[in-house]
């Protein structure tokens, strides 16, 4: 009678054990890097919400808005009461962001581009948002200056 296991089989069987482990680590990687990319997205998701909505809700309560470029990017946003949204450029590693402020306080820090234009009574302001990893968000904010003139 035949006891134990031969070392052929004892070989085997951990190759097909480490075999299963590698895919096991592999889907895990895959899902977690995905989770990440899904927090990041949500989270640049999240600042241009806020961003839209406070350059909307500014723009509601002002009578009129001025617009200032400088090298085809937009520089700053100038309410008729008086209040500046300004955008400046921030040093940040190898790339270069912009930082949004208003009065004293910092609306958003990681601007990649913003730039506008002007069409009849529409004020299109497109933004992107640089976040981790090299993700990327690109929005639009759609103004209606008729009754603002």
């Amino acid at each position: 009678m035949k006891k134990g296991m031969t070392l052929l089989e004892v070989v085997l069987a951990l190759a097909i054990t480490g075999l299963f482990f590698c895919c096991l680590l592999n889907f895990t990687a895959t899902g977690l890097e995905g989770h990440r990319g899904m927090v990041e997205e949500a989270r640049l998701r999240r600042q241009m919400n806020f961003i839209r909505l406070f350059v909307e809700d500014r723009f509601e309560v002002a009578k009129g808005i001025s617009f200032y470029e400088e090298e085809g990017r937009l520089r700053k946003i100038i309410f008729t009461d008086g209040q500046v949204l300004s955008i400046t450029k921030e040093n940040v590693g190898v790339s270069d962001l912009y930082k949004m402020t208003y009065k004293d306080s910092v609306v958003a820090n990681n601007i990649q581009e913003m730039t506008f234009k002007q069409r009849e009574h529409w004020v299109y302001i497109r933004c992107t948002l640089a976040g981790r990893g090299g993700r990327t968000l690109t929005e639009e904010i759609l103004l209606n200056t008729k009754y603002k003139q």
